[in-house]
């Protein structure tokens, strides 16, 4: 996460909306390269509680319709699964999990707006 200014906590939720928007669960390197971007913001996230409120309180764009959407996509990837395919996505419910624990954790307003 780059130094907390309004454009540079707009721009890491850009990113990860990019990211979910190309997620396709069909596609291995999609797969990857979301969890890829959920397990960096979570490790950010985890140490670092101004950026836990930064990114609650993003507005242009919110972080919580993306990570809405994202828990609809991951379900519903469970949900028509290849077997070849459970061990990819089995890691990216992972990584979607700790990104949203660390999103909310010791943030009272974020765990509102989960």
């Amino acid at each position: 996460m780059s130094k907390s200014t309004p454009d540079s906590v707009d721009a890491d939720v850009r990113r990860i909306r990019l990211a979910a928007d190309a997620f396709d669960p069909d596609i291995a390197e999609r797969v990857d390269g979301l969890t890829a971007t959920l397990d960096e913001y979570a490790a950010i996230l985890a140490a670092n509680q101004d950026a836990r409120q930064n990114i609650g309180n993003a507005t242009s764009p919110s972080i919580w319709p993306v990570l809405r959407s994202l828990w609809e996509a991951a379900a519903d990837a469970h949900a028509d699964t290849n077997p070849d395919d459970a061990p990819r996505l089995i890691q990216l419910s992972v990584s979607l999990a700790r990104f949203t624990r660390n999103l909310v954790a010791a943030t009272p307003a974020n765990q509102e707006s989960a």
